[in-house]
């Protein structure tokens, strides 16, 4: 993922990437081969100005840029959970920790036609999305399916071509929270050298009032 600019600061230049907010070309694909899907979520990661051994900076990409940034979210958002989860043990904490950051990323998007229509990059090229501490960090909620499990959709195979799993939202900010879900279903080609994509999307309001809410969504269409 390539960064749009750094700074303002007086001693540092502000320099616009043309790719900038964009998946790099680079990237890899899932799923595994067991159908998990991989990755899980999207930081920052091309073109990233940072220091080196020796002293002074340089302009690098791949997994060495993405991973600080990565850890160093991953980081402030354990203080956080520290001050808000003190009864979760370290193991439920690094749960939370998973949990949060992938429910409150912002999927990125891969085409904007300009009339509020976006059609998004793969989940098995982004994950749940690129990584946004400060929604992380005032969300007050996160998502997670089965017991306490990352919030992603692990479908695997079928033989009927039907597919179902269930979320949980759960709701730590003591406050009433509400929620209108957009869902795009998307289908995606197993070629990443050649991704195409047909989107349906559908609409469907979840009213998030309690503690725990569970949401059964069913949908249908004809190909």
């Amino acid at each position: 993922f390539p960064i749009t600019g750094f700074g303002p600061h007086p001693h540092v230049a502000s320099i616009e990437s043309g790719e900038g907010g964009s998946m790099s070309d680079f990237s890899s694909w899932g799923t595994t081969p067991g159908l998990t899907l991989k990755p899980e979520i999207t930081s920052p990661g091309e073109d990233i100005y940072s220091s080196v051994p020796g002293g002074g900076y340089k302009t690098y990409s791949g997994t060495s840029m993405a991973a600080p940034y990565m850890s160093g979210a991953a980081a402030i958002l354990k203080e956080y959970v520290n001050e808000s989860f003190q009864e979760a043990d370290s193991t439920e904490k690094m749960e939370i920790i998973n949990n949060i950051l992938m429910s409150t990323s912002t999927p990125v998007v891969e085409y904007d036609y300009g009339n509020g229509t976006v059609d998004y990059y793969s989940p098995r090229k982004q994950g749940a999305g690129l990584v946004k501490i400060y929604n992380a960090i005032n969300s007050g909620a996160y998502l997670y399916v089965g017991d306490n499990q990352r919030p992603k959709a692990e479908l695997g195979d079928s033989t009927t071509g039907e597919y179902e799993f269930t979320f949980t939202i759960k709701n730590y900010s003591h406050e009433v929270k509400s929620y209108l879900p957009e869902l795009q279903l998307q289908t995606d080609s197993p070629n990443p050298e050649d991704p195409s994509y047909n989107y349906l999307t559908s609409y469907t309001f979840l009213d998030g009032t309690g503690d725990e809410d569970e949401a059964n969504i069913t949908i249908s269409w004809d190909y």
